[in-house]
């Protein structure tokens, strides 16, 4: 487990699939295991997880490893976010900031 000094702000970036391990800790998540943490979606573990480390902030990627790697554009059928409502509503309550990184 990490420790972030208390005069540094700590920002944790998030890729949909990096989140998503097989059962137990997973490396991208510096052994944390994803299904440890309270929510009903991988978004709002994903929060509680970067909390539990003392981050400031999530960055986590726009779009869904749901979505088909053919699909590139939030415009586009198919595409799938992975930053929704409750994923910020979760994080602001927990006194995060959020900025979703490659969003077009």
């Amino acid at each position: 487990m990490i420790s972030i000094p208390p005069y540094r702000s700590a920002l944790t970036i998030v890729y949909f699939n990096s989140s998503l391990t097989p059962a137990g800790p997973g490396d991208w998540l510096g052994g944390l295991n994803i299904d440890d943490f309270e929510g009903e979606t991988i978004a709002e573990r994903v929060v509680r997880a970067a909390h539990s480390i003392g981050a400031d902030y999530i960055s986590p990627t726009m779009t869904s490893g749901e979505t088909p790697v053919e699909i590139v554009d939030p415009s586009q059928e198919g595409w799938i976010g992975f930053v929704n409502q409750t994923m910020v509503d979760v994080a602001h309550e927990l006194g995060m900031g959020v900025k979703p990184w490659t969003a077009k």
